[in-house]
């Protein structure tokens, strides 16, 4: 589910990433409710998704990492964006990355910066959560009432991301 409120958190690593999920998970906060965001294309090597009925995943230079919050997390998707490149999104984000129309487009706003808007996200908050994206950095995603995002901000703050803030709507 993703509600209006949110606590963004941008980290350099998905071993950072990796661990303030795994923060999350052992203090009850919903899985349902936590999003990553990140560019798909590290260093040339080629990534891909894939789901078979053996089960989904992910291919590339972060496989197990991609694979195992594709494990953890509700939903999972890997899109191709023009001006981007790959963007992965694992969590409740997904379905708000699919929905995104031309309509929502035509309005002069990135992909990415769509889908931040449509979800509540103050646009100068966007402008900085693109470029975090666009140079290779992580989002985690946390929607929910306040006095949940403001837990989530507590418990993240020890995690020590390069950037972190409430939204609020």
């Amino acid at each position: 589910m993703v509600d209006g409120n949110s606590c963004i958190a941008v980290y350099r690593t998905h071993e950072q990433v990796e661990s303030a999920v795994c923060r999350l998970q052992g203090s009850a906060i919903d899985i349902g409710r936590i999003s990553i965001v990140a560019k798909g294309d590290r260093e040339g090597y080629p990534v891909g998704f894939y789901c078979t009925e053996k089960g989904r995943g992910f291919l590339g230079v972060q496989q197990s990492f991609w694979s195992g919050m594709c494990e953890r997390l509700t939903d999972a998707g890997l899109f191709l964006i023009p001006g981007l490149g790959t963007l992965l999104v694992a969590g409740p984000l997904v379905a708000v990355v699919a929905g995104v129309t031309e309509e929502t487009l035509a309005a002069g706003k990135g992909m990415l910066g769509a889908v931040f808007c449509l979800v509540g996200v103050p646009q100068e908050s966007v402008d900085r959560y693109e470029t975090a994206v666009e140079s290779g950095r992580y989002l985690i995603v946390v929607h929910g009432n306040q006095l949940e995002v403001e837990q989530v901000h507590d418990l993240l703050v020890a995690t020590e991301p390069v950037d972190m803030a409430i939204h609020l709507s």
